[in-house]
């Protein structure tokens, strides 16, 4: 991983022992892959999503597949305040501003889902609803033959 990325106190255990940042033994960056980022680029900065997505495109072969969860929206960082709570992400965005993110990074996307979350008795107290949920499928161009 380039070294001017900046990774999260947590995640940089993962990356002390590891030059580059998809070293798993069984990986074959040849072959298609599939990548989930669930839940995880609301914790990285701007810069840091956007390097992490542009440096996933360069390492998989064409046809490999991205998911990802969005971060939450404004919206959601707003409605926390009121309830007293304070949400730790550091990227709030709307999903088609993330969908632009992921396709500026080099990815043909699109935006899989983006529905609200559910109101009414199935919430817990004091839960966030009401915002969007943006989930992201974004696929390496098969290169072309020209």
């Amino acid at each position: 991983m380039d070294a001017s990325v900046a990774v999260p106190a947590i995640s940089q255990r993962m990356y002390a022992n590891h030059p580059c940042p998809f070293p798993h033994p069984g990986y074959d960056r040849h072959r298609p892959s599939v990548w989930v980022a669930e839940g995880l680029v609301g914790y990285l900065t701007d810069k840091s999503c956007s390097d992490l997505l542009s440096a996933v495109h360069s390492a998989v072969t064409p046809s490999s597949v991205l998911l990802m969860t969005c971060p939450p929206p404004p919206a959601a960082r707003e409605q926390a305040a009121a309830q007293g709570r304070k949400l730790h992400h550091t990227t709030f965005e709307e999903p088609e501003s993330t969908l632009a993110r992921v396709t500026t990074c080099g990815w043909q996307a699109e935006l899989a889902c983006a529905t609200a979350l559910a109101t009414g008795d199935e919430v817990q107290p004091g839960a966030l609803n009401g915002y969007k949920i943006g989930i992201i499928q974004a696929t390496k161009a098969s290169l072309e033959v020209g």
